[in-house]
C-alpha cells in the first residue's frame, strides 16, 4: 500500500507539471526553470506550516461557524496562498525569461504544484482513497490558484497595470471557499468539487486571454 500511496502522491503534481512543460514548448531551459519553480514551491511548505501554526492559536477564541471560516480562509487559504504569492511574485517579476502573461500562469502553476506535492506526501500514511481524492481536488486547486496569481503578477509588469494583489485575493477566496465546504463535511463537502471544476475550467480561459492583445502586459 505504501508504494501505491507514494505513486498517488507523486502522479497528479508531476502530470500537471509535465503539461506545463509541454505548454512552455518543451525546451531544456524551460524545464530547468519549471523544475526550479516546483522545488521552490515544495520548500514554501515550511514557512507556510510555521505561519499556519501561529495563525491557528486564535482558534481557541472562536467557535462554531466563525471557527470553521477562520480555519478555511485564514489558517489555510490566506497563509498558504500568501506564501505562494511571495514566491510567484519573485519568480515572475525578477526572471527576465518569464516575460509573458502565459509564462506567468505556467510558472505560477509549477510553484503551486511543488507546494501541493509536498502536502500530498504528508498524507502518504493515510488511506489510498484520501490521496486519490487529493489528487483530483486539492492538487488542481493549488495549480489553479497558482495560475490566477501568475496571471495577475505577470500583468502587473505593465506600467498601466499594478494589480498583482487581485490574484492573491482571488486565490484566497477560491481556496477558502473550497476549504470551508470540505471542513463543513457531510453533503456540503461535495460543493468543493464545483469549486475545483470552475477553477480548472478557468485556466484555459486565462491562457487564451493571455495570448490576446488585451491580455499582454
Amino acid at each position: 500500500m505504501l508504494i501505491a500511496n507514494v505513486a498517488l502522491a507523486l502522479a497528479p503534481s508531476l502530470l500537471l507539471l509535465w503539461w506545463a512543460y509541454r505548454r512552455e514548448s518543451g525546451d531544456p531551459q524551460s524545464l530547468r526553470l519549471l523544475t526550479m519553480a516546483f522545488l521552490l514551491g515544495l520548500l514554501a511548505v515550511i514557512p507556510a506550516l510555521a505561519v499556519g501554526m501561529l495563525a491557528s492559536l486564535a482558534h481557541r477564541l472562536l467557535s462554531g461557524s466563525l471557527r470553521l471560516l477562520y480555519q478555511a480562509f485564514v489558517t489555510a487559504a490566506a497563509v498558504e496562498e500568501g506564501v505562494k504569492f511571495v514566491l510567484v511574485w519573485f519568480l515572475v517579476r525578477r526572471n527576465p525569461r518569464i516575460d509573458g502573461v502565459a509564462d506567468g500562469i505556467v510558472y505560477g502553476m509549477a510553484a503551486s504544484l511543488g507546494f501541493a506535492f509536498l502536502e500530498s506526501v504528508l498524507y502518504v500514511g493515510e488511506s489510498s482513497f484520501i490521496l486519490l481524492l487529493r489528487g483530483v481536488t486539492a492538487v488542481p486547486l493549488h495549480a489553479g490558484c497558482g495560475a490566477l496569481m501568475g496571471y495577475f503578477v505577470a500583468r502587473s509588469r505593465s506600467r498601466t497595470n499594478r494589480r498583482a494583489w487581485v490574484g492573491l485575493l482571488l486565490a484566497i477566496l477560491v481556496h477558502g471557499t473550497y476549504d470551508s465546504f470540505v471542513f463543513a463535511g457531510g453533503s456540503v463537502a461535495f460543493l468543493s468539487l464545483a469549486v475545483v471544476a470552475a477553477l480548472v475550467a478557468a485556466v484555459p480561459l486565462l491562457l487564451l486571454h493571455a495570448g490576446s492583445p488585451a491580455g499582454r502586459p
